[in-house]
């Protein structure tokens, strides 16, 4: 059996014209059938390699947290097994430690190996925690949406117990909702409330109540009674069935001695419904709420899922019509959409400019046809892979189509113009498209070939970064790949079958141009082959003049995008009650509500901090904003800034402003600027952040600087008399626990209501514990049966302490924050703020960026490390496929242009160098080769068929220069809707489109005069 050859393979396809259209009807077919199924999202779905453990221990101070919680559970999860990172916060009363894992590491598995570290440690842990909650965390796990629901007709108590009991049931029903989380919702309980005068008065101690509790209201398994005939179960109500019958239950012991005095649990507390926790409130619109945050499953459809929730929404709010309202505080589905419509937009509008390139060229809609139907068998063929990959529909992957459909026409382009010229020669269309192809066969594969050399280093970044490119080097890679089985294959079976001979002397308009063109590019070529040496000193100095205008270009990691959305985060000092908090944040609320251009708003404040509070702002569309002095629509930096202004004169509260870009590529804090300061001593960390934070203030860089420590917290220590104790016969513990029971609340039992669980939680109530001779007042029980207030047993001491205790990697650190100021970059600002550190910052301290700052310069390393991979890899490929070591030298020489035109434009068009525009650099470098080895490949051509170095080089390019022209207009029409993008999501396409068009369209013009020269330069005579 012969050889198949590149002949025979397209003779193959031509032939057997209807199985060729069958390939791309199914392609396109089932490409629909994928894009029907895809989801949606706004970013890819990525495992996020982080596992947060979240632990409670009321009453715990920062310290306890941290001494006896933190350390315990950092030591137990260091040996699992690719640990990054681990950062810890140590609250009071509560722990948060992250566990950052390298990206290769299955999440699923690194749950629960740190859960089974945890295990391992428990009878490290205080016996008093709340079992620790393991979860894994992920960017893409943020709420997609939040409803308020408000009432005027219940009490806060029982809208707590609605929305947890039937509401929140309804919606964790939806299809693609994973969670259902709770904001500003506290747990409703049933509340015991010791009096302090009964207790004193009938001689009982708290954990008297306790202990009944414990043992008067309990219910067990109770087995089954048998029968030779029959079975029955057997159940023994040992739980009170309602309020009043827990109420009357019997305190039958005193301190473990019998009680005989019929004493009941009402006698000496009050029993109510009530809430576990009233630090913790929530607002919307200026109304007391409660917030429903949505997430999604992995891989589902965001815009759908948002829609189904507004569905459900409705038939909510109808069946409790008369008793809640529920509304739409924040809904990034809408953006989502949006922006994926916008890109859609641009996709199509992108087809259609390259059409009308197409068009310009070939003069015939006929054959323009023929071009643009390898838009739809690629970018829709493109879709089956991705359904395949399992990815969505979001940012990237429609980025990388957008870009892809200039550049999936170039193959055809070149494929149909060769067939074209061969037919302008009197041959028949099916010779022509023979021949034409078998002709410009090699230099499709060599191009399709490198450009997936040159992107495909990208699938093998690191880090989360790599994984979300991951997805945009497929989709390019695979829309790229389909383009070039359509050019050797469905494009000459067209043009056999379609296309009619064409007599040598008909000239179209275009034709005439073009020939005209030529005929100048072939003068200007035969002067600079006379002028080599001459020509490569003017080209290296007009690209080094260049370079250097181009110098200072800002850098970032992500621009900021209008969104719609605008966080803002409150702090106020530390101590204030969540009474006086909830007042300053009404005050927060009123310039809030006066922003013309507001939709809704979300906040709330308490939880573990009181002092602290967050609110989502989720602004009108951009379309529909009220226009500034300028007379231009506001944008949303516009509007932030205005409101950082107008937070400025609050009293008593801090607002501050956070850029969202960057959360949704980082788990943590998510500002462009975190820089955490680690040592040993916190008051050397205490000095040392100070003084960065006053330098960082100077910098105009940067605004709302922050830091997360914060001292002055205001603590009462209760210091035991251990004589004083031992002579009334009380131990510490016994201490401990009354003061933990009275002041912090203990859990005694649970109690059923209406068909769901309750915790039974004894608590002073608040009025109780107002004030800390309170404390002294409390009495404990010693080992002779006696009553003893704390007040001969401990003294008190106020001290200030700290609010919250950080530590990164086992060590203790202070992390400061910032945003970036207007057209501000971001890389000069950590350059500053490293020079600072590495000069101010006393010995045994250091300072570490962290965040989207330390991924900043890990993401420029790794694309600078791809981009310098796929050179080399695309010189391997080249180097083989010619056979020669020289020959992919001069077609490299296509680079430094490449890169040096896409940062002049991004500088001219005051864009920044980010990771958008860096992808767009690494794409652009591909396209740059793609011509270069269209000239070369003929080149090289002709010299085998017996020119001369120089004549083939004048015959190759010039005849050449028409599809290096139609391939370079084409891919930077496709570009160009990018470019001008003006709606949602614009602020990443823009910088990459600029580069593409730079890039390319630099490359092109230096290209065509540098590379025949360095070939004639560098290549040895062609010796047959």
């Amino acid at each position: 059996m012969s050889k198949l050859n590149s002949l025979d393979a397209v003779s193959f396809f031509i032939k057997r014209h209807v199985f060729t259209w069958m390939i791309m009807a199914a392609l396109v077919f089932f490409g629909l059938v994928s894009y029907s199924q895809l989801g949606v999202s706004e970013f890819p779905d990525v495992d996020f390699p982080v596992v947060s453990i979240q632990v409670t221990w009321e009453g715990a101070s920062p310290e306890l947290m941290e001494v006896q919680v933190v350390t315990a559970i950092e030591d137990a999860v260091s040996s699992v097994e690719g640990i990054t990172n681990v950062y810890a916060v140590a609250r009071n009363q509560q722990a948060s430690i992250s566990v950052e894992f390298a990206l290769d590491k299955n999440i699923d598995a690194a749950v629960q190996e740190v859960q089974s570290a945890i295990a391992r440690a428990q009878r490290l842990l205080p016996r008093e925690i709340d079992p620790p909650i393991v979860r894994k965390s992920n960017p893409e796990d943020r709420p997609i949406m939040w409803l308020t629901i408000t009432s005027e007709t219940h009490s806060r108590e029982d809208l707590m117990r609605l929305v947890r009991d039937k509401i929140k049931p309804q919606f964790s029903m939806i299809t693609g909702v994973s969670e259902v989380m709770l904001g500003g919702f506290s747990s409703p309980a049933i509340l015991v409330r010791p009096n302090p005068e009964k207790l004193k008065r009938l001689n009982f101690s708290a954990n008297d109540v306790v202990a009944t509790l414990t043992q008067e209201h309990v219910e067990l398994p109770s087995g089954r009674l048998e029968s030779p005939t029959q079975e029955w179960g057997l159940r023994t109500f040992g739980e009170a069935q309602t309020l009043d019958q827990l109420r009357q239950l019997p305190i039958i012991r005193r301190g473990g001695a019998p009680n005989y005095k019929r004493i009941t649990l009402g006698d000496i507390t009050d029993v109510e419904v009530g809430l576990e926790n009233t630090r913790f409130r929530a607002r919307a619109m200026q109304t007391s709420a409660i917030g429903l945050g949505f997430r999604k499953q992995r891989n589902s459809n965001a815009v759908s899922v948002g829609a189904a929730v507004t569905e459900k929404m409705a038939l909510i709010q109808e069946q409790f019509k008369d008793e809640i309202e529920i509304g739409v505080n924040f809904d990034s589905t809408a953006y989502i959409k949006d922006s994926i419509h916008e890109m859609l937009f641009t996709l199509i509008f992108a087809a259609i400019l390259t059409s009308l390139v197409c068009w310009v060229f070939l003069g015939q809609w006929g054959i323009t046809i023929n071009v643009v139907l390898a838009i739809p068998t690629a970018i829709i063929g493109t879709f089956s892979v991705l359904h395949m990959m399992g990815y969505t529909m979001n940012t990237f992957t429609l980025l990388a189509l957008s870009l892809a459909i200039g550049i999936v026409v170039d193959d055809a382009i070149m494929v149909l113009e060769n067939i074209m010229r061969h037919l302008k020669m009197g041959k028949s269309p099916f010779k022509a498209a023979h021949e034409g192809t078998r002709e410009i066969f090699f230099a499709v594969i060599s191009t399709t070939t490198v450009l997936l050399a040159i992107f495909l280093p990208v699938i093998y970044l690191q880090g989360i970064i790599g994984a979300y490119l991951l997805q945009f080097g497929v989709t390019l890679c695979a829309a790229v790949a389909l383009s070039s089985v359509e050019a050797l294959t469905l494009t000459p079976m067209r043009c056999a079958g379609l296309l009619k001979a064409r007599q040598e002397d008909h000239h179209t308009f275009i034709d005439k141009g073009m020939d005209w063109l030529a005929s100048r590019y072939h003068d200007c070529l035969a002067k600079v082959l006379t002028w080599r040496w001459v020509t490569l000193m003017v080209t290296v100095l007009l690209i080094a003049g260049i370079g250097m205008a181009a110098k200072g270009i800002r850098q970032e990691f992500i621009p900021y995008q209008d969104s719609n959305r605008i966080m803002v985060m409150l702090r106020a000092p530390l101590g204030i009650s969540i009474e006086v908090m909830d007042e300053k944040f009404k005050e927060v609320e009123a310039i809030i509500a006066e922003e013309p251009d507001l939709s809704r708003y979300f906040g709330f404040v308490g939880g573990g901090d009181t002092n602290t509070g967050r609110i989502f702002i989720q602004l009108k569309t951009k379309a529909d904003r009220s226009k500034n002095a300028a007379g231009d629509l506001r944008g949303q930096r516009e509007i932030a800034d205005e409101l950082r202004a107008k937070f400025k004169g609050l009293t008593g509260i801090m607002a501050i402003v956070q850029d969202n870009a960057n959360r949704a590529f980082m788990d943590r804090r998510g500002y462009p600027i975190e820089v955490s300061i680690r040592g040993p001593e916190w008051g050397g960390l205490a000095t040392s952040a100070e003084a960065l934070q006053a330098y960082m203030n100077t910098l105009p860089s940067l605004v709302d600087t922050e830091t997360d420590y914060r001292e002055g917290l205001p603590e009462i220590q209760i210091i035991p008399d251990r004589h004083a104790a031992a002579q009334h016969g009380v131990s510490v513990v016994d201490i401990n626990k009354t003061v933990q029971t009275m002041m912090g609340g203990a859990i005694a039992g649970k109690y059923t209501l209406d068909g769901y669980r309750y915790d039974i939680r004894v608590w002073l109530a608040p009025k109780a514990r107002a004030n800390k001779a309170q404390i002294l007042e409390l009495q404990v029980r010693n080992n002779r049966g006696e009553m003893v207030p704390l007040s001969k047993l401990v003294t008190l001491q106020e001290t200030k302490t700290v609010q919250s205790i950080n530590r990164e990697n086992k060590e203790r650190a202070i992390t400061l924050t910032a945003n970036l100021a207007k057209n501000a970059s971001q890389a000069q600002a950590m350059s500053d703020i490293r020079r600072f550190t590495e000069e101010n910052l006393p010995k045994g301290y250091h300072a570490v960026f962290s965040g989207t700052t330390a991924a900043f310069t890990d993401t420029f390393q790794q694309l600078l490390l791809a981009l310098g991979l796929g050179v080399v890899a695309a010189y391997m490929i080249l180097a083989a496929q010619f056979n020669s070591f020289l020959r992919p030298l001069v077609i490299l020489s296509a680079v430094p242009f490449s890169l040096v035109g896409a940062v002049v434009v991004l500088k001219w068009a005051d864009q920044s160098l980010n990771l958008f525009s860096m992808i767009g650099l690494i794409l652009v470098v591909g396209l740059a080769l793609k011509n270069a080895i269209v000239l070369v490949d003929f080149t090289v051509q002709r010299e085998r068929d017996g020119e001369s170095q120089k004549t083939a080089l004048l015959t190759a390019c010039p005849l050449r220069l028409r599809p290096v022209l139609m391939t370079t207009l084409a891919t930077i029409a496709g570009a160009l809707p990018a470019a001008m993008a003006w709606g949602p999501g614009a602020e990443s396409r823009i910088p990459m489109a600029l580069a593409v068009i730079g890039g390319v369209g630099i490359a092109m013009l230096f290209s065509l005069i540098v590379v025949p020269v360095l070939y004639s330069l560098m290549i040895p005579k062609w010796k047959k």
